[in-house]
């Protein structure tokens, strides 16, 4: 059984928590997700993911699809993947 909340943290504008770890903890749980779903190699797949982050920062899961020819209609997954991904992250 799971303890009850004792807190809630909000966090504004990389107050707290650097956005850029939680981007790059979503694109990885992509990769696993990927790498799962469509029999290809998690490391291939975080490499088209980081270098698209560094030149079409946010169009990486775009990138991927165009990489390895996943269908179009693959996005609406890949961005629940990393909307419902549990990020492992430390406060600053």
């Amino acid at each position: 059984m799971r303890p009850e909340p004792r807190a809630v943290l909000f966090d504004l504008d990389d107050t707290l928590h650097p956005r850029r770890h939680f981007v790059a903890s979503g694109l990885r749980a992509v990769a696993v997700h990927v790498a799962s779903a469509y029999d290809m190699s998690y490391g291939d797949a975080l490499r088209v993911l980081a270098r698209a982050r560094r030149e079409a920062s946010g169009r990486e899961l775009q990138a991927l699809q165009e990489a390895f020819g996943l269908p179009a209609d693959t996005l609406p997954a890949l961005i629940a993947v990393v909307r419902a991904h549990v990020p492992r992250l430390r406060l600053s």
